[in-house]
């Protein structure tokens, strides 16, 4: 982790619930936290959407592309435990 930034958890769930509108269309009406995962660099929610479909969403730290990349290739594939990144908008 090479940088830290003190924003509030109100905050970041804010920041996260605009993101999800604005990059992906997603509207959101709940929000949750998973405590899940051994990487330090990541924060992982729940989200509900007001159709109640569901999503998995996990902010990771710093630069991720090859793993975006290889996540799609493995679900393409046809490997059932893959969730696929959804692309923006």
């Amino acid at each position: 982790m090479s940088k830290k930034t003190n924003i509030s958890s109100i905050d970041r769930e804010q920041l996260v619930i605009s993101s999800l509108k604005n990059s992906y269309g997603i509207d959101v009406i709940n929000l949750i936290s998973l405590p899940l995962g051994a990487d330090a660099n990541a924060l992982v929610y729940k989200v509900q959407a007001p159709d109640q479909a569901a999503y998995f969403v996990k902010l990771k730290r710093g630069q991720h592309d090859i793993s975006v990349n290889l996540q799609l290739l493995f679900h393409d594939a046809g490997i059932k435990e893959i969730i696929a990144p959804i692309k923006t908008l």
